[in-house]
């Protein structure tokens, strides 16, 4: 049997705070998956998102790159750096990005660091590798730190299963020893099954977006399909387009310091999101 639950009034966000507190958790930005994970991401997780190309996995990510935007420290790896411009620009001395390709449209500033292309390891290596160099006198005042990489399917597609697979573990593990949090998106319907499952098996969790049908016709919900070693709800989280798209509403504010968790920030999104929870 299958019920559903609405998103809470505001007031439970003050109970999803102290949970994230006391859990060590990163909002996602989106109560609903919050609550889903009890609170969060684990922080010093590496979790993968996978999902088809959609605009519901855009805003969900786009929600999680602007929960934390203006404390802690994001490192954002990605080919296309128009999607979060406007980000690198507010934030300039908390979010960082490292843009993979040639375009002569990334500005030269002291937030973004650029590599060729996305087949270039190497390089994509070194514009992180600069990054993290510029950073490092703050890492020890600021939490939550994330690293989010967002073109792992276009490494895939250029440089295979072996290569990709390799670069990336080295890179999980680099910034995982640098106290960061790791969340990358994945579209497994790029690739071969089991090239998809050679990435699958390089992270502590794994959240999968997926298309089903309904009443109202084909909704798209996210489901925490594995979370080493900690409680998580097996639900659906049905993401709905117009409430993703509403901006953020803080509904408990902290303020960044060496104390980490306990700083921690939950956000309220309204009350159209549904939870489908297994009975």
């Amino acid at each position: 049997m299958t019920s559903l639950v609405a998103d809470g009034p505001p007031a439970d966000a003050e109970q999803l705070l102290t949970a994230t507190r006391e859990r060590g958790r990163i909002s996602t930005g989106h109560r609903p998956l919050d609550v889903a994970l009890h609170g969060g991401y684990p922080d010093g997780y590496a979790i993968l998102l996978s999902s088809p190309s959609c605009d519901e996995r855009d805003l969900l990510l786009r929600r999680f790159l602007e929960a934390d935007a203006d404390r802690g420290l994001t490192i954002y790896l990605t080919r296309d750096f128009g999607r979060v411009a406007d980000l690198a620009a507010a934030h300039r001395e908390s979010f960082y990005v490292a843009v993979c390709n040639g375009s002569e449209g990334v500005p030269d500033a002291g937030n973004v660091a650029q590599a060729p292309m996305c087949d270039d390891l190497c390089s994509m290596n070194i514009a992180i590798s600069t990054i993290l160099g510029r950073i490092q006198p703050q890492m020890p005042d600021r939490w939550p730190m994330r690293f989010v990489i967002d073109l792992i399917s276009d490494v895939l597609l250029s440089r295979r299963a072996v290569v990709t697979r390799s670069w990336l573990w080295n890179l999980i593990v680099r910034i995982k020893a640098r106290g960061f949090t790791i969340l990358a998106v994945l579209n497994p319907r790029m690739h071969p099954p089991e090239d998809a499952q050679a990435m699958l098996e390089l992270f502590d969790g794994h959240i999968a977006i997926e298309e089903r049908a309904s009443d109202v016709g084909p909704r798209r919900s996210a489901t925490v399909r594995m979370m080493y070693a900690c409680e998580y709800d097996r639900s659906e989280v049905v993401l709905d387009r117009d409430v993703l798209m509403r901006p953020l509403r803080p509904s408990a504010v902290g303020r960044a310091s060496p104390g980490g968790p306990s700083e921690a920030r939950i956000m309220d999104h309204g009350s159209a999101s549904l939870i489908r929870i297994r009975k």
